[in-house]
């Protein structure tokens, strides 16, 4: 082939080149613009990303081209250099909602791309119709407060101060007199009710709505409310009894004094009314009412203290007006005296079932022994509890030096309510008693527990308390939160009603999507009552990310190149930093360049010590560092680009064209194997039907007077030239008048010749094998005919050599077979003869011997065949010449083996079994040598 001009190769190249570039390469959207919302006045932005640009890109509104020329809202921003015309509208109007399509013409190789539409919606700017305005209510008044927003977009918090009360319609606080009500205006109003308001409810109240930053809603607040909750003018105690130690005969005081006193004042002692505003009405003149009325003052005096003065003393003020009925707290008076006696005496009660009761015994100067009674039984004797009350949660607390027996019942049952006497023995002897009434257990409110978060936002680092809180309840039920695998540690909190359980948690990735359960259990429940937060959605703080393109760079030695590094961050990143095997590249590195925004990295000249090295962007935004690494892979200058393609080119032809010789050799080798297997198929199919006369039919057909016939399938046998006019029969197949395996004559020559053949002719006899055989599955036989053997022969030379070497085979055995039968007889006889002398029956012993004898020789017979069979496979033999067949040598072995048996059934025909034996012994030998001929 003529070879191309270096000009003319180069052009090609650059043709081919540029062919596959072009197929390669199609203009194609990599980012598309999606539907937004914004609010008026706001900034909307459209984004389009193209890859492999080509054409010229446009934007459309319903249809018609939009042109940023003229119109100052609107601009193209993004890095054109790399794609990226994005869309954007500064101070939206409503005239600009739409539908937005990207579009990119047609050009070079690329065709015309159209983006999917996406649709601008204008909103308007969320405001409140009603703000709350100041209140002034008196405690147990219901507060409300309003608030409405018009076109929310936003989430509505109430706040009072700074703590947040609610979210939309959700109470943050554990209060349950708090709730948002809407005034059928769903959506719109959103009312702060505040039901039974107390003192601690006054202050300063707002409502506010956050912002939407994908709209471009702006956070709005309200104007504050301030919130006066006063009390009553009712009945209260400024001042209450305490208890006071006198001594014998001195005085003794204790005090009440009752502001905005409304009812009527009583003083107790020991659970017994003894006074009636300043009036004693028990008629002992040793008390008296003392204290300045007007100013509430009720002060009990005890004159001159006596022992029967000691007791527990209380005040009360009954309910009248506005005011309900007040009780002081109680107050001991002990009064000094020697003697045993008890300070502290046991108080009547009420307790609801399950709550724990406490009835006080104090006694001083102790000599006798310290009783617990219930209903007159025994409970306890000093300090020790008799076991059947310990079981049943009975016991006794307190200062034992001090004398103090305190009877602790926990868990109190409805089996509990009694009489108990504190009592104590020696001298002088006292005792004192109290009732315990025992009430239903009150089941906790319905609803209870709720559970609250502080507020809606909840963001990555900040602690938070989850509020679990429930109301009513007597006795109060028991809080428990969990995180579904095991309890938790909470923390009490303060609750003007009901009980409130925190669970203080500090916001991270470790428990993004828990969920936190809080249990209730209660005496009167059936089941536990749960409430559940969660799963919680934190807001974690962004990470960078970050990559350089491209991953590997090839650069070829000597050339420049580059790296960029790409980088997203919220808050954005603010500075890259490069390595070079993790050594920083500084501005002296003269094999290196930065852009301005350090973003690429440019190899001035690439170098051979560069190949496999690492470079490294690293990326910062003041909350993250994240880095990438790339390779440099330094290329051979020698082969450029164009080198390299028409090298690749060439390769790939010089291998289609291998593959394509590879396989037609491939092909040959089976064909010429499925040829050999066919062939070794037939070879053993012929053998298989010459043996098997049950499944073959021969036929032979003479081809010409020029040959003389072979066996089928059989190499050496001849036709002799006595055979019959135009048969192959027995005598032909043996040559010496034996008929074949079954005795049945072959199969006529079908177009031979007329006549017998003459010792001179020869004939090429072609034999067609018949062959029954099963099919695989079939079930049923099929004839199959094909030509098997073509055989031409000298039949005079090949039995001239085949007579010698029969006579020559024969006169040995024979010589052997006789030499070897006459020294085994002479050696039988002699054994024999001496055996018989032993025996008892002297005929009888001739005839096992003579038996033994023929067995014998028959066995030294088969052993002479097998030799003379071996002797035959070693010598050499004519083409024409057949094998020894082991069948036939098997087959006589059995018929000698039969006659045998025969010849020894009657002793009479012994001599004339041996004299046959020996004729079938020479004429199988004959037999034998003409088939190997």
């Amino acid at each position: 082939m003529k070879r191309l001009a270096p000009p003319t190769l180069a052009i090609f190249l650059v043709t081919f080149t540029a062919l596959i570039h072009s197929a390669a390469t199609q203009q194609s959207f990599l980012v598309q613009p999606s539907s937004i919302t914004k609010v008026a006045g706001s900034d909307a932005t459209f984004t389009c990303s193209v890859q492999d640009k080509e054409g010229t890109l446009s934007w459309s509104k319903d249809g018609g081209t939009i042109s940023t020329n003229g119109n100052s809202r609107l601009s193209i921003v993004g890095d054109t250099a790399n794609g990226v015309y994005n869309l954007q509208i500064s101070t939206v109007l409503s005239s600009d909602e739409g539908t937005y399509v990207c579009t990119v013409a047609a050009a070079g190789t690329s065709t015309e791309i159209i983006s999917t539409g996406a649709t601008l919606t204008v909103s308007t700017q969320q405001a409140f119709q009603t703000t709350p305005e100041d209140v002034t209510a008196t405690v147990g008044d219901t507060v409300s407060l309003t608030c409405s927003v018009s076109d929310k977009e936003g989430s509505l918090t109430w706040l009072k101060g700074t703590t947040v009360i609610s979210s939309e319609t959700t109470i943050l606080v554990s209060d349950t007199r708090i709730s948002i009500v809407d005034g059928g205006n769903s959506g719109v109003q959103y009312d702060l009710q505040i039901t039974n308001s107390e003192v601690d409810d006054t202050g300063e109240y707002k409502c506010a709505v956050t912002s939407v930053t994908s709209t471009g809603q702006e956070a709005i607040e309200s104007d504050v409310a301030q919130v006066t909750v006063s009390e009553p003018i009712v009945q209260r105690f400024t001042t209450e009894p305490s208890s006071t130690q006198a001594d014998v005969d001195n005085m003794a005081t204790l005090y009440c004094v009752v502001e905005n006193l409304e009812g009527n004042v009583l003083w107790y002692k020991d659970n017994q009314a003894i006074s009636e505003n300043r009036e004693i009405t028990i008629g002992n003149n040793n008390l008296a009412i003392v204290g300045d009325e007007a100013a509430g003052e009720y002060n009990l005096r005890v004159l001159v203290a006596e022992e029967d003065d000691e007791g527990t003393y209380y005040c009360k003020c009954t309910a009248a007006g506005g005011s309900t009925e007040i009780t002081s707290s109680v107050a001991f008076l002990d009064i000094n005296s020697e003697g045993q006696r008890l300070t502290m005496t046991p108080v009547s009660t009420q307790a609801r079932v399950s709550a724990t009761v406490t009835l006080y015994c104090q006694v001083v100067n102790q000599n006798g022994n310290l009783l617990w009674l219930q209903d007159g039984k025994t409970i306890s004797n000093n300090r020790e509890v008799n076991a059947e009350y310990t079981s049943t949660g009975f016991s006794l607390i307190g200062n034992e030096t001090l004398g103090e027996y305190f009877l602790q019942i926990e868990d109190v049952s409805l089996d509990d309510a009694a009489t108990y006497i504190c009592a104590v023995t020696g001298t002088p002897s006292t005792s004192a008693t109290a009732q315990l009434e025992v009430l239903e257990a009150v089941a906790p409110d319905t609803g209870s527990p709720q559970c609250y978060l502080p507020s809606n936002e909840l963001a990555e680092g900040v602690d938070i308390m989850l509020i679990c809180s429930s109301q009513g309840g007597d006795p109060e039920p028991t809080l428990v939160w969990s995180n579904g695998a095991e309890d938790l540690q909470g923390v009490e909190l303060d609750a003007a009603f009901g009980i409130r359980l925190g669970l203080p948690l500090t916001l991270g990735p470790e428990i993004q999507g828990n969920t936190y359960t809080c249990t209730s259990n209660h005496v009167t429940y059936t089941e536990l009552q749960t409430c559940v937060i969660g799963p919680l959605v934190i807001n974690l703080i962004p990470r960078i990310l970050i990559d350089v393109e491209p991953s590997v760079l090839e650069v070829i030695e000597g050339q420049q190149s580059e790296f960029r590094c790409n980088a997203t961050g919220d808050p954005p990143v603010t500075g890259y930093m490069w390595y070079y095997s993790e050594t920083k590249i500084n501005t002296t590195d003269r094999r290196f360049e930065h852009d301005e925004g350090n973003t690429v990295l440019r190899i001035v000249s690439a170098e051979k010590s560069m190949d496999n090295s690492k470079i490294r962007c690293e990326a910062k935004n003041g909350i993250d560092t994240q880095s990438a690494t790339a390779s440099i892979k330094i290329v051979d200058p020698a082969l450029n680009e164009d080198d390299t393609l028409s090298f690749r080119f060439l390769a790939a032809v010089v291998a289609l064209i291998g593959g394509i010789i590879l396989t037609a050799i491939i092909i040959a080798i089976v064909i010429y194997r499925v040829y050999k297997k066919r062939r070794d198929e037939d070879d053993d199919d012929d053998d298989d039907d010459t043996d098997d006369d049950d499944n073959d039919d021969d036929t032979a057909h003479v081809i010409s007077k020029d040959a003389q016939v072979s066996r089928s399938g059989k190499k050496g046998l001849v036709v002799p030239p006595h055979a019959g006019p135009g048969v192959l029969n027995s005598a032909n197949y043996f040559a010496n008048g034996k008929a074949n395996k079954k005795g049945r004559s072959l199969p006529p020559i079908q177009n031979g010749h007329s006549g017998p053949p003459l010792n001179l002719d020869h004939f090429e006899v072609v034999y067609e094998t018949h062959s029954k055989k099963k099919r695989a599955r079939g079930g049923h036989k099929k004839k199959k005919s094909r030509i098997i053997k073509h055989n031409v022969v000298d039949p005079v030379n090949d039995r001239r050599k085949d007579r010698h070497a029969s006579e020559t085979d024969g006169r040995r055995s024979r010589s052997h077979d006789r030499k070897e039968r006459e020294r085994d007889r002479d050696d039988k006889r002699s054994r024999s003869e001496s055996s018989r002398r032993t025996r008892d029956s002297k005929s009888r012993s001739r005839r096992d011997d003579e038996m033994e004898l023929d067995r014998y020789d028959d066995d030294r017979r088969r052993s002479d065949r097998r030799e003379r069979r071996d002797d035959d496979d070693r010598r050499p033999r004519s083409r024409s010449e057949g094998r020894h067949s082991s069948r036939r040598d098997d087959r006589e072995d059995d018929r000698y083996e039969s006659k045998s048996r025969d010849r020894h059934r009657t002793k009479s025909a012994s001599g004339d079994r041996h004299r046959s034996r020996d004729r079938e012994d020479s004429g199988d030998r004959s037999g034998h040598r003409t088939k190997k001929v």
